[in-house]
């Protein structure tokens, strides 16, 4: 028998018919070798190793035989077991390469490796250098045996006995290693539904079949104010409003009675503090092992937000369609009162041409006037339409008006909308001044705050008071104490609007500015009318005051910087005067066209009256210097009169042009008129405006 490098026992006189055992032959037959028991036999005497593998040559355990393993020093049994973890059954010897190299083994084993299951059994020749007491009392053995008192018998079950005891232990390491995985997934699974409870920003909830909370995610109090203790005094429906108590409620009650899941449900809830809150409740129910519905488990959302951006989105497209309402009725407005001005200007024009040929004091004479006065009302009429086709312009008109005659006007057009149960009162001073402002956004200012008065008279008796004022506030009185806002010192025009309605309740009196913000039922409007009324005084560096009590009535007070508008010189127009000889008139309309023409005449000019501007440009450029002005109307089919302007500017540069438009925002303004026009002619005009443009332009050309 020889000893080979890799510690197997090679047996010269069986080696005809011997097996060798190697680590080789353990490499390239793992899976057999995974069928056989390890036992690791430690000892230096080699005989000890041949004798116990010839004894348990032929053993079985559970059907497996045995795989015999072999070191003879302390240090060569560490590497067999680092290769060999799964060894079942270690015999050792206490003295090797020295007294103690066994038990150092066993510390290796016992606290280095961890390794509690394999069975050690000493076998020792030497009792005295390790008494069997002490040593089973310090160190973690299965056996102590002597050597000497090892039968074949004995052996045999020794190792059973330790083979039994190994199979069992790692069955119970096996099971605890499967329990300590479950309990790590279970640990994991934990604090991932914690993350998930604390993150989500949902509330998860459970309650049992008496609709009481068993459970609530932690973060209950940052949804709702409320704490889990305080909860669990309620039940699932105790926080609902009274409107979802009455229409979810039952239905919810219904779903849970037959076990049935519920999903998306829309509710509002009170929170702590009052606030309403928009949940969205889904539940799912419970049952026990028996099939026994023991409760629901769900989730709840809050959807606050999104109902608001909703109710925003909403009130968007509502305000477009109501601005593309406007769009479109300002357009036709716009289109009919032009094409009106055109009759009016003739049954004006000709009216006057009338009434130079009647004498004075006949009945005659007072019809013209009758005739010219509706005409004057129907101009400004006119132009109420065209300021109101003007509104969606973001480059508003602004000049110097009254807020006392705006206002009038306006109260006629209410008058027609208000119901008659309800009085119009008005205390307007025709003395109050001017300001500063765009006349369509001051009329829309009147007709929001007057239809809001009378919206707030519910009953349909009441009045509406309307005051318009003069103010002067100087350092002292600076501080309005009755608004609590302050005022530059300086004069001011007052515009007061005032009902006997059901007032404004103090807890909403501060959001009334606000965009979108609206009392109305839905469907009822936008909540955008005193919104834009703010901005309308802001924008007109003005102040918006409210006052209301509630059931009494509301005052809204707007203040305007006062305008102290220039007096401009009056000029008489030369009637009977010629200073321009001839003159070249256009207009598309045939009507207007012979009334240019018979005013002209009857002004004393030559004129020439044309019904296409390509013809007017042709005629000026043949014959430049045959006229001495042109007239132009502003909108023709085949040119507009600015672009007729400049080509005859191009032709002859001192050649004064007058436009005729019916549009205010270009014969009001008081920005400068457009290039190529020296003066603009509002229609309708009459004999005195015609003969006072053409009498300005003829003597800034000095004809």
């Amino acid at each position: 028998m020889e000893k080979t490098e890799n510690n197997t026992i090679h047996f010269a006189e069986e080696q005809a018919g011997t097996v060798q055992i190697n680590h080789d032959q353990y490499a390239r037959n793992q899976k057999k070798n995974r069928q056989l028991w390890k036992i690791l036999i430690i000892d230096d005497e080699k005989d000890i190793h041949y004798i116990t593998e010839k004894v348990l040559s032929d053993f079985t355990f559970k059907g497996k035989g045995l795989l015999f393993l072999h070191a003879y020093s302390e240090k060569e049994a560490e590497k067999v077991i680092q290769e060999n973890p799964d060894t079942a059954i270690i015999l050792l010897d206490i003295v090797l390469e020295t007294e103690d190299a066994g038990l150092k083994f066993i510390r290796y084993i016992r606290q280095e490796l961890s390794n509690s299951i394999v069975q050690i059994v000493i076998r020792t020749g030497q009792p005295g250098h390790a008494p069997e007491q002490s040593i089973i009392e310090e160190y973690e053995i299965n056996d102590y045996r002597l050597k000497t008192e090892l039968t074949l018998q004995k052996l045999h079950t020794l190792i059973t006995t330790s083979l039994r005891t190994y199979r069992i232990k790692s069955k119970l390491k096996n099971e605890l290693k499967k329990i300590k995985k479950i309990e790590l997934s279970l640990r994991e699974s934990e604090n991932r539904f914690k993350d998930i409870v604390t993150n989500i920003g949902d509330w998860i909830w459970e309650i049992d079949t008496n609709f009481n909370y068993t459970f609530i995610s932690h973060n209950i109090e940052e949804l709702t104010g409320y704490s889990f203790d305080e909860l669990k005094r309620n039940n699932f429906f105790s926080l609902m409003s009274e409107e979802s108590k009455t229409n979810r409620s039952e239905f919810i009650t219904e779903k849970m009675s037959n076990g049935e899941p519920f999903t998306n449900i829309e509710i509002w809830e009170k929170k702590k503090n009052g606030e309403k809150v928009c949940l969205l409740v889904s539940g799912k129910p419970i049952w026990n092992e028996n099939h026994i519905l023991i409760g629901y488990r769900g989730v709840t959302k809050d959807i606050t937000d999104l109902k608001k951006a909703e109710t925003e989105k909403e009130a968007l497209i509502s305000q477009l369609r109501q601005s593309q309402k406007l769009e479109a009725i300002g357009t036709l407005a716009g289109g009919i009162a032009h094409d009106f001005n055109n009759i009016l200007g003739a049954i004006l024009g000709y009216t006057q041409l009338l009434q130079m040929d009647c004498k004075k004091n006949t009945k005659e004479m007072h019809y013209t006037k009758q005739i010219l006065g509706g005409c004057e009302r129907a101009k400004n009429l006119i132009l109420q339409i065209l300021d109101f086709s003007r509104y969606n312009i973001k480059d508003h008109l602004t000049i110097a008006v009254s807020p006392s005659t705006i206002t009038k006007e306006a109260l006629k057009l209410l008058r027609a909308s208000i119901p008659s149960s309800i009085k119009i009162k008005t205390e307007i001073s025709d003395n109050a001044g001017y300001i500063l402002a765009d006349p369509a956004q001051l009329h829309h200012v009147i007709m929001n705050l007057c239809t809001n008065a009378y919206q707030a008279i519910e009953d349909g008796q009441g009045t509406i008071t309307i005051k318009i004022n003069s103010l002067h506030i100087d350092r002292e009185s600076g501080f309005l104490s009755s608004t609590e806002l302050k005022l530059d010192p300086g004069d001011y025009v007052t515009l007061s609007v005032a009902d006997d309605g059901i007032g404004i309740d103090p807890d909403i009196i501060e959001k009334i500015f606000e965009p979108y913000f609206t009392t109305r039922r839905c469907g009822n409007g936008t909540g955008l009318g005193l919104a834009v009324v703010h901005g309308i005084a802001t924008q007109h560096n003005g102040l918006i005051t409210v006052k209301s009590i509630k059931g009494k009535g509301t005052e809204f007070v707007i203040y305007f910087p006062k305008y102290i508008k220039k007096e401009e010189p009056v000029i008489h127009a030369n009637i009977t005067g010629n200073k321009a000889k001839k003159i070249l008139f256009i207009d598309d309309d045939e009507a207007l066209v012979e009334l240019g023409r018979s005013m002209l005449t009857k002004l004393g000019y030559e004129a020439t009256a044309l019904n296409s501007g390509v013809e007017a440009i042709k005629m000026v450029q043949d014959n430049p210097f045959d006229f001495d002005i042109v007239i132009t109307d502003m909108t023709m089919p085949d040119i507009q009169g600015y672009q007729l302007a400049l080509k005859i500017k191009a032709i002859r540069q001192d050649l004064p042009v007058i436009l005729s438009t019916g549009f205010s925002n270009i014969a009001n303004s008081e920005k400068a008129t457009p290039k190529g026009i020296d003066v603009v002619l509002a229609k309708p005009f009459s004999m005195g405006s015609l003969a006072q443009a053409i009498d300005t332009s003829s003597t800034a050309y000095g004809i």
